[in-house]
């Protein structure tokens, strides 16, 4: 079951449009292949220090380096329910064990003893993630309403200056789709996997079916994407609340599995049941050469 944690951001990395916007912007076939290696590398190194920082973490608040985050969370959540007359439910004390837990590298910059400047150095790389990642995931879909939506279909003569205008006014209010999204989740884990496995299990087997299967059409990928999308909600919200969801094979409770494995089976159905795309759809993403070759 831990590894229904890796898997999310195992889907979301393949299909992050951040990365592939780097990765196109190459200058030949040759050096996409380094960046797509060296990419690899880089996600290797940084989540096994992030993971031994919260492995360090976790040590020093057993040998009492760090205060116990996970334990005054959860004090916190006993008196709260005793106060008026309740025990805390399990869901509560998971929700202060996730509000502990995912504090620990803040504390290990203010608690750990370490030098002032790495401390600064730890809390300014946070907040860089944090940044980087918000303004990407802004962008890129405000782009994509901009040119795909807005300029192809309702505004084909629209001007520099208007196409400008429109992406910025769809940054600000996906911003505030986004605000309003997030504050709904009572931690930032549960915001981050609900979001890794929607994007994960909605979006990433279309894209690698567009790469590496010649008989995947646009129907089957539309069928993937809602199937994703639609599966981890209702696991999400729906599911947890009914009798017998506990009852459940252990790899259904973890919605990762559900969520991609009915989105590949819609794509493959789906896609099969469908006429298979015209060559001219698919060619350019089997072509191994550093050169887009067309049938014109």
């Amino acid at each position: 079951i831990a590894i229904s944690f890796f898997v999310p951001t195992m889907l979301l990395l393949m299909g992050d449009a951040n990365m592939y916007q780097r990765i196109f912007s190459s200058r030949d076939g040759g050096s996409a292949r380094k960046a797509v290696l060296f990419w690899v590398i880089g996600v290797v190194v940084l989540e096994s220090a992030i993971s031994m920082l919260g492995l360090t973490g976790s040590v020093a608040v057993e040998k009492g380096i760090l205060p116990d985050l996970v334990g005054n969370s959860q004090a916190v959540v006993i008196a709260e329910a005793q106060a008026v007359g309740l025990e805390p439910t399990e869901a509560a004390m998971l929700t202060a064990r996730q509000e502990g837990s995912e504090s620990v590298i803040p504390a290990i910059a203010k608690y750990g003893g370490l030098p002032l400047v790495i401390g600064l150095l730890l809390v300014s790389t946070m907040m860089a993630i944090i940044v980087s990642t918000a303004d990407s995931f802004l962008l890129i879909p405000a782009t994509n309403l901009t040119r795909d939506v807005y300029q192809r279909y309702m505004n084909p003569r629209a001007s520099e200056r208007q196409v400008l205008l429109i992406s910025r006014g769809l940054v600000l209010g996906l911003g505030v789709i986004a605000y309003l999204l997030v504050s709904q989740f009572k931690t930032v884990l549960n915001a981050a996997f609900t979001a890794y496995n929607i994007y994960g299990a909605s979006l990433t087997p279309s894209l690698l079916a567009a790469f590496f299967w010649k008989r995947a059409t646009k129907e089957g990928a539309v069928a993937s994407i809602i199937t994703g999308a639609t599966v981890t909600l209702v696991w999400t919200y729906i599911l947890p609340h009914w009798g017998g969801f506990k009852g459940l094979h252990p790899f259904l409770q973890e919605l990762t599995y559900p969520a991609a494995g009915l989105s590949v089976l819609m794509l493959v159905g789906v896609s099969l049941l469908t006429p298979a795309p015209p060559r001219e759809v698919w060619s350019q993403f089997f072509n191994d050469s550093d050169t887009i070759v067309s049938d014109n």
